[in-house]
């Protein structure tokens, strides 16, 4: 309360956000009449309105700046899945190609080996 620096009661202090600091725009100290108190507000709020629009705005540009990353992200990630994908199969490929190529090297050297001992 101190850092409000109210003196009489009722007291209402208006805040605003301002370049992302809270800062006292309006003290508004003892008994009012209701429709003087509402008055005073709307011109508060009228004479503080640019910053809060830049409040919202700002708030707005983060958050999608925070979406725009977000789907960045999962961009990121789906394309490194895709081709850490495409990488496994190319190993994959290769492994069944070196393997049919073994097995064609051992048919060659049995049938040569069957050659040599039907020859003899």
């Amino acid at each position: 309360s101190q850092a409000l620096r109210e003196n009489t009661y009722p007291f209402l202090a208006v805040i605003v956000l301002r370049e992302n600091q809270m800062t006292v725009v309006a003290r508004l100290e003892g008994p009012t009449e209701p429709e003087v108190l509402i008055r005073r507000l709307r011109l508060i709020m009228n004479d503080n309105e640019a910053s809060l629009i830049a409040a919202r705005l700002e708030r707005h540009e983060r958050s999608m700046t925070q979406t725009i990353r977000q789907q960045q992200d999962e961009a990121y990630k789906e394309s490194l899945k895709a081709d850490q994908e495409k990488e496994r199969k190319r190993k994959e490929e290769q492994e069944v190609k070196a393997q049919q190529e073994r097995e064609e090297r051992n048919k060659i050297l049995e049938e040569q080996k069957r050659k040599e001992v039907c020859s003899v």
